[in-house]
């Protein structure tokens, strides 16, 4: 009978441990997750004019009323279990302005030494940064995949 109780117990402090270690290791789980920061340098193009940038989808800068994409928590959107977007974090450690796109749309400019935020849904996220020069050039960073889960972010630094 003592053998009996012993192995209960013993089971019943198992099942508390464990429960536990879920329940904690599900409230870390909401906390974003520091992934590797992408770091380029810049690669120099070999041709000359704008042309056609494979990895450039829109280059609009106007406003779309139609917009999906809703605020983050932090700018006053709604709160969502988990969060929602992704953020991608531009770190630009260079003397030019750079354009930002994400999945090959524009986010806008970011200028010498400057740091700007984008936000893109979960998943497979695209990342590209391009720098054009007055005589048709242009040095460009990426373009660079990634998986990117909701609540989580990504440093994308650019170097010259």
């Amino acid at each position: 009978m003592k053998s009996k109780v012993l192995i209960l117990s013993g089971l019943v402090a198992l099942l508390v441990l464990a429960s536990y270690g879920a329940l904690s290791g599900r409230a870390n789980a909401s906390e974003p997750q520091k992934p590797k920061v992408i770091e380029l340098k810049g690669t120099k193009s070999t041709t000359r004019g704008e042309g056609a940038d494979p990895n450039i989808k829109s280059e609009k800068e106007t406003n779309d009323p139609a917009s999906p994409m809703a605020a983050p928590e932090k700018k006053g959107g709604a709160k969502t279990r988990g969060g929602f977007l992704c953020e991608v974090r531009f770190d630009n450690r260079t003397a030019w302005f750079i354009k930002l796109y994400v999945d090959g749309n524009f986010k806008g400019t970011i200028g010498p030494w400057g740091d700007a935020v984008a936000y893109a849904f979960p998943g497979e996220t695209r990342v590209y940064g391009r720098a054009n020069f007055d005589d048709g050039s242009y040095i460009s960073w990426g373009p660079q995949d990634y998986e990117c889960g909701p609540n989580h972010y990504i440093d994308f630094r650019m170097n010259p």
